[in-house]
């Protein structure tokens, strides 16, 4: 559920929860490059991945 900080940042409506999401993207050579951290409303995202199997 989100913190107090959340719900007034994101406007949240009582009860909404969040998605909470890191992600890092590293290089060839696997040192990282990018990091990334992302707290979303539930209500309003949906998340969807692809990424070709090696």
């Amino acid at each position: 559920m989100p913190t107090p900080d959340d719900v007034t940042t994101l406007q949240l409506r009582p009860g909404v929860p969040v998605i909470t999401v890191t992600r890092v993207a590293y290089g060839d050579d696997g040192r990282p490059l990018e990091m990334n951290d992302m707290t979303l409303p539930a209500d309003r995202y949906e998340l969807s991945y692809e990424w070709a199997a090696d």
